[in-house]
């Protein structure tokens, strides 16, 4: 989830995401790679909702373009099944159930 958080709506934006992907995706099942540009904002608010599995690689004072994001978030990612994410989107029960089948 490449993220860019300007303001507290986008923080609280962010951490509902990733509290929803929580909600339909069992903890066992479920790693956040968060590349954060500029991470100097709001980065306590969003490492707060984050578990020892996650990765976050912050980007102080830059702002990395998208497929940089991408492709750095990839690259850490130690599953076999990779879900690009936004920050705006809301999920509901079993939605990935037809990427794995």
């Amino acid at each position: 989830m490449p993220i860019l958080i300007f303001n507290k709506f986008l923080a609280k934006m962010t951490m509902a995401c990733i509290n929803n992907l929580r909600e339909f995706i069992p903890e066992d099942e479920l790693q956040f790679v968060i590349v954060h540009n500029q991470s100097q904002l709001y980065s306590g608010e969003i490492t707060s909702e984050l578990t020892k599995q996650d990765i976050y690689l912050p980007q102080p004072d830059i702002n990395l373009r998208l497929g940089k994001c991408l492709n750095l978030g990839i690259e850490k990612a130690d599953s076999d099944l990779i879900l690009i994410m936004a920050n705006d989107v809301m999920v509901h029960h079993d939605f990935y159930q037809p990427l794995r089948d």
